[in-house]
C-alpha cells in the first residue's frame, strides 16, 4: 500500500491577490474589463483556486487508513460548480 504524502505547508495569501485568468489572451481593454469585474463581483475567489491546486498537488485519489478515497476537496470543488450553476 502507498505511503499517505506529508501535511502540505500552510502559506497565508494577501487579499491584493489576483484571481483567475481570462479564458484567452485579451486586449488592454478587455484585460481592464476583465479584471473590474472580477474585484466588483468577487468572482476570483482564492477558495476555489486553492481547492483545485490541493486536488492538483495531492491527487484525485488520497490514501488514508481504510485504503484509496476521493480527496475530501473534490467533493467541495464539485459543491461550489453546482451552486454556480444554479445561481446563474
Amino acid at each position: 500500500m502507498p505511503r499517505t504524502p506529508a501535511q502540505p505547508a500552510l502559506s497565508i495569501v494577501s487579499p491584493e491577490t489576483t484571481g483567475g485568468s481570462p479564458p484567452r489572451d485579451l486586449g488592454q481593454h478587455g484585460r481592464e474589463l476583465w479584471d473590474a469585474v472580477q474585484r466588483e463581483y468577487g468572482i476570483a475567489d482564492r477558495g476555489g483556486i486553492e481547492l483545485r491546486e490541493a486536488i492538483a498537488r495531492d491527487g484525485a485519489i488520497v490514501y488514508g487508513r481504510a485504503g484509496p478515497k476521493a480527496h475530501p476537496a473534490v467533493n467541495d470543488q464539485l459543491g461550489a460548480r453546482a451552486f454556480l450553476v444554479r445561481s446563474f
